[in-house]
């Protein structure tokens, strides 16, 4: 009897660990292997190089902080999505761990023993067949939305959470009620792991808190002290260690208005495969980034659902009288408890731009609620509890309207539905971890090496540079030479603080610092004369001294064009941007653009369409030639001088904006060297 009690527990452990093992190999599994992790793509490389570096630096304060990418700022482990739970840990062991250490893939496989246990658990509090709440556990586990994150974006594959949540919803009565202490440190322990694992988790688990505390309240009849001493926990158990992990640094751009609600749930998302289906037809969405808000069933789920519609559709013809049975489902805390969930969840992914398909609408809400809103700007993601309560839902229904082996049966065909619809997707995205790709690194010039043994140079100081562009390998590389590089690739926008002590390390112009310049703005280059310039793997490197190694690839940065291309700005009035191009609206409308050039002659070309009515206004220089797809002139500065140039368009007829050439025209650099 014990044993058939875990039967269901065994089983859905053996499953889950198999699964794993199938579709994405065991390799990921060994702690020194690393190598899959910086070639397995953007995210997960991210996540690494933040382990990497944490680990390498001193204990400081906050104990959450380190700077070895972003120097010389500190930046929270919570920021690079390193699962900071585990890393503050394995940072404990620093001494003694291998040089070469990852905890990424066994926590993968953890997430998936305990996806399957909680589905397992909260099915067995409506499903009597331990067969059937096995079925339950696996369908979890199959679960696409859990998947899609799987060695894809680590941390969020962290759905355990979610479901340790809702098990406090569906076993409220079993462990919870009258156990007022059992309340506080359960839902403090959720927000501890909201924080210490990734913060979307947090608003999420909010949501069910809230419906948690309303059954409380309806079990206690009264709203008393209690429920704040809950509500109170579980805010500090997320804020305050978010405080040690250095989460409210100052400088870091915490709400992101700028996404617009790009990255929101298109109402179809249910059903909508987004690729992962070999049977249903991909469906029509409003932004690129709806992706984040993949809330596909699978065939599985949803023939599930269906079933459960068609039982209890059958059973309520046969009940008597609807009204009281109705009144009696309407009146159930817990259903109202679930529904809310569900409603909240799906608003709150929506976002206010609410989507179906291709089309929106847009619904008016206050800047405030806006503001703080954009703290969560994948919002998409929030729609998962909605995800589990359709799963569990649809299993309670079959439970309570059929006997054991209909319910049985369906759940059977469910899961051979399900794993046929998705695994082809499964099967590809496992290649990241099963057949692992050797990491080759972007910078293949030797003259890199020559800057990794140089004795002087210690840091990277990125100028107007991404720090996305080979994110992966400038952290091998700084961490092979023992470097620190000044950007990276952030969950936040922390580019206001990177920029000012750019700006202060290249006023400064140490031995220590060698910086990294963007093709996109030579005119960087071209204002600090005094740096010594090399092209590595087409990348501008500009160093105080010259390098002798180096010196095949120096360059004159003045020999090289500047390319601006046209965007609209914040304080754009009359244009547009249609199709990535400027149109500018006739009328009068015009747009002023300001450069930063040093001494010399330049000639500039504006290149678009419909310019040969175009009034073009120079702060310095003039217009030489004229037509309709580019205005040409030369501009002589004197010094440091910022040069304007004002585009107006008095036709009636919008005109086209594409990019500014400049072009130096006085020969060498005016350099000091």
């Amino acid at each position: 009897m014990k044993d058939r009690k875990y039967g269901a527990y065994t089983a859905v452990i053996v499953f889950s660990a198999f699964f794993f093992a199938g579709f994405y190999g065991v390799q990921c599994l060994n702690p020194c292997n690393a190598d899959w992790l910086l070639s397995g793509g953007l995210d997960i490389s991210q996540h690494y190089a933040g382990w990497l570096f944490f680990r390498k630096e001193a204990w400081t304060f906050p104990p959450g902080c380190f700077t070895g990418l972003s120097w010389p700022n500190a930046m929270s482990i919570i920021y690079l999505d390193s699962i900071p739970l585990c890393a503050v840990f394995f940072k404990i062991f620093q001494p003694v761990l291998p040089e070469q250490f990852q905890y990424f893939g066994w926590y993968s496989l953890i997430c998936f023993l305990l996806q399957g246990i909680l589905g397992v658990k909260i099915a067995r509090k409506y499903v009597k067949s331990e067969p059937a709440a096995f079925l339950m556990g696996v369908l979890t586990v199959m679960t696409p939305a859990f998947l899609w994150r799987t060695f894809l974006h680590v941390a969020l594959n962290s759905h355990y959470i979610i479901l340790l949540a809702l098990l406090g919803i569906f076993y409220y009565q079993e462990y919870f009620a009258g156990q007022k202490w059992r309340q506080v440190w359960y839902w403090a322990m959720l927000g501890l792991l909201c924080c210490m694992v990734h913060m979307y988790f947090l608003p999420m688990c909010f949501v069910i808190l809230c419906a948690f505390l309303y059954l409380d309240i309806r079990s206690e009849n009264r709203a008393g002290i209690w429920q704040g001493l809950v509500m109170t926990a579980f805010w500090a158990g997320a804020l305050i260690p978010m405080y040690f992990m250095g989460g409210f640094m100052p400088g870091m751009v915490v709400s992101d208005l700028g996404f617009q609600w790009k990255k929101t749930f298109n109402l179809n998302g249910f059903v909508n495969p987004q690729g992962w289906s070999r049977i249903f037809p991909n469906l029509a969405l409003h932004t690129y980034g709806q992706s984040e808000g993949f809330a596909y069933l699978g065939i599985g789920v949803m023939v599930c659902i269906l079933a459960a519609v068609f039982f209890s559709l059958m059973q309520w013809r046969t009940m008597s009288p609807k009204r009281n049975i109705l009144v009696r489902y309407i009146k159930d805390p817990t259903l109202q408890a679930c529904a809310a969930i569900f409603a909240l969840s799906v608003a709150a992914a929506a976002s206010p731009v609410v989507t179906l398909g291709s089309r929106a609408v847009t619904l008016p809400i206050p800047k405030k609620l806006e503001e703080l809103w954009m703290i969560f700007r994948a919002s998409g993601r929030l729609v998962w509890p909605a995800v589990y309560l359709l799963l569990f839902g649809s299993g309670v229904v079959l439970s309570r309207c059929q006997k054991r082996k209909v319910v049985v049966s369906v759940l059977t065909t469910g899961v051979i539905l399900q794993f046929a619809d998705i695994s082809a997707e499964v099967w590809d995205r496992g290649r990241v971890a099963r057949e692992p790709a050797a990491f080759v690194s972007e910078l293949e010039d030797p003259g890199w090496d020559v800057i990794g043994r140089h004795p002087l140079i210690a840091n990277i100081v990125y100028i107007n540079a991404s720090g996305l562009r080979s994110c992966a390998s400038m952290a091998e590389f700084a961490d092979r030479y023992d470097k620190t590089l000044g950007k990276f690739y952030y969950a936040r926008d922390y580019e206001a603080v990177i920029a000012e002590t750019a700006a202060q390390a290249l006023a400064e112009k140490k031995q220590s610092d060698i910086f990294l310049f963007d093709w996109e703005y030579v005119i960087d280059a071209w204002n600090e004369p005094q740096l010594y310039y090399y092209i590595l793997d087409e990348r501008i490197l500009g160093y105080v001294q010259p390098i002798a190694e180096l010196e095949a690839a120096r360059v004159d940065m003045r020999t090289y064009e500047y390319v601006y291309l046209y965007e609209v700005t914040p304080d754009s009035v009359g244009e547009e941007m249609i199709d990535g191009f400027l149109f500018v609206h006739g009328g009068g409308t015009d747009v002023s653009r300001v450069f930063p050039l040093p001494t010399g002659a330049y000639r500039f070309t504006v290149e678009g369409e419909n310019l040969a009515d175009a009034e073009v206004i120079l702060s310095a220089g003039s217009v030489s030639e004229r037509g309709m797809q580019n205005i040409t002139g030369m501009i002589n500065c004197e010094g440091m001088q910022n040069f304007q140039i004002r585009v107006e368009n008095p036709s009636d007829h919008d005109m086209v904006l594409y990019r500014i050439r400049f072009e130096t025209v006085d020969g060498e650099i005016a350099a000091e060297n």
